[in-house]
């Protein structure tokens, strides 16, 4: 297919691998995967975002915990989005149980990892969208779809909504 950027870029050029997202820095070097590029932006531009804990705290690697988590159920979903029904029945069960784990989590505190909004809620809020696109019921979760309520009514969060329309 054509993965070319807005500026007529093929993609490949940027990120061989063909995913997104990537991260160009100010020297060139290109940073992938949405983990990497999540951890680079709370460590290195946004410091006081105070979005992932300090090094050497648990909750940091409870943070990173829930993001690879997270990438395994992005993962999932691609299966979704194919024409084959019956190729849908194992990632939709493998998606319940996660969304097991995470509603109980939610239900417990407010966001994903604990009491205060980190990285591993906001892409779990973007997973969750991938939820509507691909028509994977969610409404067994009600702590999940409280949360996904919460996140969206988030200033920032409907910034970049608006601008992604």
């Amino acid at each position: 297919g054509d993965h070319k950027t807005e500026q007529g870029v093929d993609y490949y050029t940027i990120n061989p691998k063909g995913a997104v997202p990537a991260l160009e820095l100010d020297d060139g070097q290109i940073i992938t995967e949405v983990t990497a590029v999540q951890q680079y932006i709370v460590d290195v531009l946004k410091p006081n975002a105070q979005l992932l804990p300090p090094v050497g705290d648990i909750k940091r690697y409870r943070v990173i915990e829930a993001l690879s988590f997270l990438s395994d159920m992005h993962r999932t979903y691609g299966a979704l989005f194919g024409p084959n029904e019956d190729a849908k029945k194992e990632p939709r069960e493998k998606l319940n149980k996660s969304y097991a784990i995470i509603d109980k989590a939610l239900s417990q505190h407010a966001f994903f990892t604990g009491d205060h909004f980190t990285i591993a809620d906001s892409f779990l809020f973007v997973v969750n969208r991938w939820a509507y696109m691909c028509g994977f019921d969610l409404s067994g979760y009600k702590h999940v779809l409280e949360f996904q309520k919460q996140v969206e009514a988030r200033p920032k969060v409907q910034e970049a909504l608006a601008a992604n329309k």
